[in-house]
């Protein structure tokens, strides 16, 4: 073992030239490993040895060829670090064959392919087929979501959620429609006023990818939730955007989430310095059944559906739940 380990240092480090042979010997059990050197500067010299590489694709073509003997690579081809060095220079290799582009390798390599031209390392060594690829290209910003088959990144075997990933990919794929240079050209200020979950469909995120599947096993379709977990910073609310959630005022929840507003509401009014500027007295005489239709809530919403679903248009009703509220905190203070 130790004579293989020189002979393989003497080969990436000294350009050595050894017999196809004596190669073929070198490239299997993890040699590579064993060399006392840091492995990024392994891994690079060992990539672009021209007689590694030549060797191995020469093991790839007879194994091809339907009229040789030989079927499979040898025992340990694929063995640790150095198998999976093996199988990226194959794998890159093969690309290169093909004339395949960055984006046509992205659309179109998968494991049936590979394992069609007898790369099966790419499973062996791979245990994700993105993560050979980006291996293939080190000096790409690849992300885990731009691959559209993909799709066991965003939640673990275990139910946990890859919320960085999750985040990354969303505020990513929202800075496409607010590129000034594009197609939309729409604002982070008024994010809750344009965001719907059918563009979440479109494939806005490179090599034509987009959000669909991660919207719906992450938030069960709701973009509202989607996007208020991205951006906490804007401490949005579900009746900020477009359309609430479907039976946001429905129930004994419904009449929470109304509470809500109506405190946020109340705060708006009466802010000394804000536009209103009102007492509560004031608020109770002026507010009318057109009053919840005006555009009091930011990013100009109203309140004229939760008016309508939850208390049958009646004006005064949400102030009874404010009343209430405050009652119960008196009692509980008794």
């Amino acid at each position: 073992m130790k004579e293989n380990v020189k002979l393989l240092e003497e080969i990436l480090f000294y350009n050595k030239i050894s017999s196809d042979k004596i190669i073929r010997i070198l490239l299997r059990n993890d040699i590579l490993s064993k060399i006392k050197r840091k492995s990024s500067d392994l891994n690079r010299e060992y990539q672009k040895n021209e007689l590694i590489k030549n060797v191995l694709v020469g093991i790839h073509n007879e194994i091809l060829d339907e009229n040789n003997k030989r079927k499979t690579f040898a025992p340990g081809t694929f063995q640790g670090i150095q198998g999976k060095l093996n199988c990226i220079i194959l794998t890159k290799n093969f690309i290169k064959n093909k004339k395949w582009s960055l984006a046509e390798v992205m659309n179109n390599l998968n494991y049936r392919i590979l394992y069609k031209y007898k790369l099966r390392c790419s499973k062996t060594c791979f245990k994700h087929l993105y993560k050979l690829i980006k291996e293939c290209y080190p000096n790409e910003n690849l992300k885990p979501y731009y691959f559209k088959k993909a799709t066991h990144i965003w939640v673990d075997k275990y139910g946990h959620k890859n919320n960085e990933l999750i985040k990354d990919a969303i505020r990513e794929f929202i800075e496409v429609f607010m590129n000034q240079k594009g197609q939309y050209k729409y604002k982070l200020k008024n994010l809750p006023c344009w965001i719907n979950y059918k563009m979440f469909r479109e494939p806005m995120l490179p090599y034509g990818v987009n959000l669909s599947y991660m919207l719906g096993i992450c938030f069960k379709n709701s973009h509202i939730k989607a996007i208020m977990f991205a951006y906490p910073e804007l401490n949005l609310k579900p009746y900020y955007f477009s359309n609430v959630p479907n039976k946001y005022w429905s129930g004994k929840k419904g009449l929470e989430n109304a509470r809500e507003v109506m405190v946020e509401l109340m705060d708006i009014l009466t802010n000394p310095k804000g536009s209103y500027n009102l007492s509560k007295e004031e608020i109770l005489q002026i507010f009318k059944f057109k009053t919840y239709s005006k555009p009091l809530l930011p990013y100009r919403k109203n309140l004229r559906g939760m008016l309508q679903t939850i208390f049958n248009n009646s004006p005064s009703a949400p102030f009874k739940i404010l009343i209430n509220n405050q009652n119960q905190k008196i009692e509980k203070l008794k």
